[in-house]
Formats: C-alpha cells, structure tokens, sequence
C-alpha cells in the first residue's frame, strides 16, 4: 500500500466539466484545462482528434458565416476580412466573389441567407462595417455582387455611422436590420418599411434574436455604443412582434448583450463577460467567461458562438499557458443524460507558441466544427474523433480541480488507469505535475513503459510533497492511450 487514504479523479469527475475556477467545486475539473474531449467515449479522458487545413484559397482572417440552405448546394457560406466571399463543401473553401476591400469588420458585420419572393431567387446578404459606408451587400448565390443594394438598389438612405453593431435576422420570412436606434422591415416582395420600429435616441441596437418560448423577437439595446463592454450603459432586452410601432415589453439587463443564440428550446445569451440564457423576463446566469471586460477583441459576437446537437459553442480565452488570446473553444451541453455541463473542446496548436486569435467558429457538417484561427488559416475538426497512439492530433491538457484537505498530508504516489495498453517502449507519455497549497509546482518523473507491451496502468511513488492542498497537472501529446481514472494516495501527518 502506498498511502492510508486515497481518492479518485475518475468518471465522476470527467463527466462533471470544468468549474469556474481552480478553486470552485461547480465541476470536475478546473477550467485551466485546455482541450480534452469527454464526448465520444464518455468516462474516459482522450484528447480531440485531428484538425484539418482546409485554408488553401483563403486570404484572410473569417468573420462571418451563414447556412446556406441548399441555395448554392454547400455546406457554408463565409466572409473574410478583405471581403472575399466563399463556399465550403466539406472539403475546400471555393472563392466566389469579392467586394471592396475594407468594408466589412468583425462585431459590425453581420451574414445571414434570405430568400426573397421578387427575384425567386436565394441570396446572401452582409452589413457593412460602422462609419461611412453605411449599406447592405447581396451577392445571388451565383455571380451578382451587389455592393450597394440597400442605398442605390432600394434606393434608401445609408445606414447609421453612429453605431458599431449592424444585426441581421430573418423572421417570420421578413429581414430586419438593426441600425443605431431604428429596427428595418424588408418583406419578400421587397417592400421596404424603414424604422417599421423607432426607439429613443441613443439607444443603440446591439443584437436581435428570437425567444423560444413564445417565438417573439428579441431586440438588445444600449444607451450609447459601449463597444468594449467597458462603460456604465443602461442595457435593456424588448420582446417584438415584428410588424407593431411599440416593443410590447422592455426588460433591463445588467450587462452589453453582444449575442442571442438559440440552441433546442433555449435561447442563450452573451452579454458582457458572461453567459446566461433567456427565461422570458430576464436573463438567467450561468457563468462569466474566461476573458475579461474591456476588449473587442474577446467579445462573443454571433459569428464567433455556433450550436451543434443540441450543445452550445463559442471561443473564449485560455485560463493557462503563455498566450491567452480568444483562442479556446468551449461547450455547454449534455454528455450523457442529465445535468449540462461546461467544457473546452479546442485549443490550436499554434495558440502554444503565439497570440493568436479564432475569428469565426461555425458548425460545417452533423459533427463537425469549422473555424478560422490567425494568420490566413481555416480548419475543420470532427468532435467524434479522439487521437491514438500513434496517430498524432491534438494532446491532453488536463488540470484537475483544487482537493482541499483538513491538516497537512503527504502525498504518496499516483496510479494511473487506461483505457488501452501504453505504447511498448516509448517514454514521456505523460508530462506530470502537482501544486501544493504554497503554489509550488513539482513537475514528476514521466511514465516510462519500458519494453512492456501489455500495460494499462501505472504506479507512481512521490513521498516527499507535503501539503494541505493539491491539484495534479498533466499532458498527453502523440501517445494518447486514453485516462480511465488517476488515483491519488496520501497520508495525514500526524
């Protein structure tokens, strides 16, 4: 025996997510964790499989997307910062036009697909970036490119310089755009009803979406443009019909709602720093995030959160490591029956060597996920794979959750279980290290097989760490055998 008492990090706690801190219970494991995936064999620790370069015709960085509704038969459209517009089929990106470059950004511009009854025809449809400009671009699925179509096609006058949000959203077959503190109609027909809603002045529209439960729009304002999410603004949510001059209800919220997405029967809100969901009277919360107030740069705007099987995605930042750019993405949904739980999905390699930034995340198939990551780069992944021995792809980086102990123990070893035989031969399999409660980092011997061909587990002795607190550290790179459970050995001093 090598310690009187022990406990496990296990399924229990694999299944639980990640907490809100290294410190908080509300989870299985601390969310320093980079990148695991807990979905395709639940109660076993793999890390994701491998992603794919799917960049070669892309020119810069995503920043928006949309469905494509079998409009042009592809899997996703996509809209980069230099204006290029292009098609993705599950395999390449396909550059099908290109507008001016410089009159999209990332937060103003948005994308969505509409189908109006006046061309019989589908289209694509991206609001400019805030100042001057002021339009709405279409493009017809084909070769049409359409730079000016809301002020010189419909004839109407541009949109507000004095805001720093341009939502779109098709509702009950109409599109609306939201623009400063006006809400535009544009019908099948393409009937238009400029500022068909007109709120205050200075009160600024900074998402639209749509509640589940009674099927109502839903309109987020500020009082001012609050781009950062940094300023002391009056922030509100108001519930439309789409078609009456007046909100039918004004709820305040504490809080910049930068998104609304809908996933099943839940509408789940952004706003700020944190993530709550929409309960037809207020925002109820879940968690802050891991960024911090103050920057566009880490904002969640609607094209950087995306849904798939009924779980919820979005890039936040790394709690860990040198770089802590928004460069992580996380979920929230169900693994297995019951309680949702938070956890991280992804973590670029290249995130471990410079700050670099996901720009856009979308969903590309029924289990894949896209995203667009600095510099020039798009990938896809599919989140039922999990990497092998010797298959490569992405590594564990697990860090557990902050055990607490009533007096000063000693910590005597580890024995690890997993979920297939350890590489014959190979040494480094898993880089180990523990806190103690003074925050001092011990990095342990790594696990060595040796010449056995036939290992599942493996027993460590580490009888000199003394403390009142622990967290185990460990990462998996190219020789992932999976991690059933990690039992931890110690012995209260007397």
């Amino acid at each position: 025996m090598i310690g009187s008492k022990n406990f496990e990090i296990g399924p229990n706690e694999f299944l639980a997510g990640a907490t809100s801190s290294a410190s908080t219970s509300d989870g299985g494991f601390s969310n320093e964790t980079r990148q695991v995936n807990i979905t395709a064999k639940p109660g076993v620790l793999y890390a994701p499989g491998n992603y794919t370069n799917r960049s070669t015709n892309l020119a810069d960085e995503i920043i928006a997307s949309c469905e494509d509704n079998d409009f042009v038969g592809k899997n996703r459209m996509f809209l980069d910062a230099s204006s290029n517009l292009y098609s993705y089929n599950g395999t390449a990106l396909t550059l099908e036009d290109d507008a001016t470059d410089g009159i999209f950004a990332q937060g103003t511009t948005d994308m969505v697909a509409w189908y109006d009854d006046a061309a019989s025809t589908p289209n694509f449809y991206m609001t400019t970036k805030a100042g001057d400009n002021g339009d709405i671009v279409k493009w017809n699925g084909t070769s049409t490119l359409d730079e000016s179509w809301w002020i010189t096609t419909l004839g109407k006058t541009k949109l507000s310089q004095y805001t720093p949000w341009r939502p779109l959203l098709v509702y009950e077959k109409n599109l609306y755009i939201g623009d400063r503190n006006q809400l535009h109609r544009i019908a099948p027909d393409l009937t238009v009803s400029v500022g068909i809603l007109t709120l205050a002045d200075g009160e600024m529209i900074s998402s639209l979406g749509i509640d589940q439960g009674t099927g109502r729009m839903l309109i987020a304002t500020s009082n001012g443009a609050n781009l950062n999410a940094s300023g002391a603004k009056n922030t509100r949510i108001m519930l439309y019909d789409g078609y009456s001059n007046k909100v039918s209800r004004v709820v305040p919220v504490s809080g910049l709602v930068t998104a609304f997405k809908s996933v099943g029967n839940t509408t789940f809100i952004f706003f700020d720093n944190r993530l709550g969901y929409w309960t037809g009277s207020g925002i109820e919360f879940l968690r802050t995030l891991n960024f911090a107030k103050g920057t566009t740069a880490s904002l969640i705007y609607p094209h950087r959160t995306c849904s798939l099987d009924n779980t919820l995605y979005w890039v936040d930042t790394a709690k860990d490591g040198t770089y802590n750019a928004n460069c992580q993405i996380m979920a929230y949904g169900e693994v297995i029956n019951g309680n949702k739980i938070f956890y991280p999905v992804m973590y670029p390699a290249g995130a471990y060597t410079a700050n670099k930034s996901i720009t856009c995340l979308a969903p590309v198939s029924s289990t894949k996920l896209g995203f667009s990551y600095e510099t020039n780069k798009f990938y896809d992944f599919d989140l039922t794979d999990i990497a092998t021995i010797g298959t490569g792809g992405a590594s564990i980086d697990f860090f557990s959750k902050r055990y607490d102990f009533p007096k000063e123990v000693t910590i005597n070893g580890l024995l690890w279980e997993f979920d297939q035989k350890l590489p014959t031969g190979d040494s480094n399999i898993i880089g180990i290290r523990i806190v103690d409660s003074d925050g001092t980092e011990t990095t342990l011997p790594s696990i060595n097989p040796g010449a056995r061909a036939d290992m599942h587990s493996w027993e460590s002795t580490y009888p000199t760490i003394n403390t009142r607190s622990f967290q185990l550290k460990f990462g998996m790179l190219n020789k992932i055998a999976g991690v059933r459970r990690v039992t931890v050995f110690y012995t209260p001093k007397e």
